[in-house]
């Protein structure tokens, strides 16, 4: 499979910073050593249709511009 998103991340700074978010993805092809990274990418809370970002799978379809029911990770090409 592609990118398997496995959690998502809030972060709050308070103050005059904003909130992080992001979700965590893991990169399905193995490093040399076998190894299969971690990446994090940045995500909204609200998605262009106003729904709130709460699962992995959602922001993982947003970074694609899908929304989460014509997002599927079912075969990698």
């Amino acid at each position: 499979m592609a990118s398997r998103p496995s959690r998502l991340w809030h972060r709050y700074f308070g103050g005059a910073f904003k909130p992080m978010r992001l979700v965590e993805v893991i990169n399905s092809t193995p490093e040399p050593d076998g190894i299969h990274k971690s990446y994090y990418l940045s995500i909204p809370r609200f998605d262009e249709r106003g729904d709130e970002i709460l699962t992995p799978a959602h922001a993982v379809a947003w970074t694609f511009s899908m929304t989460p029911e014509d997002y599927r990770t079912q075969v990698e090409t």
